[in-house]
């Protein structure tokens, strides 16, 4: 497992390559699921700020 700060492009970025499996929002954070082609399982955490977490799964 992998944990990556992420800014607002790079998890826009990362959603557009991949597939999204999921996406909640709750009390402004908002996160996704995505299924990307060379990362595999990641899930994507994003405040309202635009900052966020990436963290890439071991499957």
């Amino acid at each position: 497992m992998h944990l990556i700060d992420a800014e607002q492009i790079l998890i826009d970025d990362l959603k557009e390559e991949g597939e999204l499996i999921g996406e909640k929002t709750v009390s402004g954070v908002t996160v996704y699921i995505v299924r990307h082609p060379t990362l595999g399982k990641v899930v994507l955490v994003r405040t309202q700020e635009g900052k966020g977490v990436a963290i890439e799964l071991d499957e």
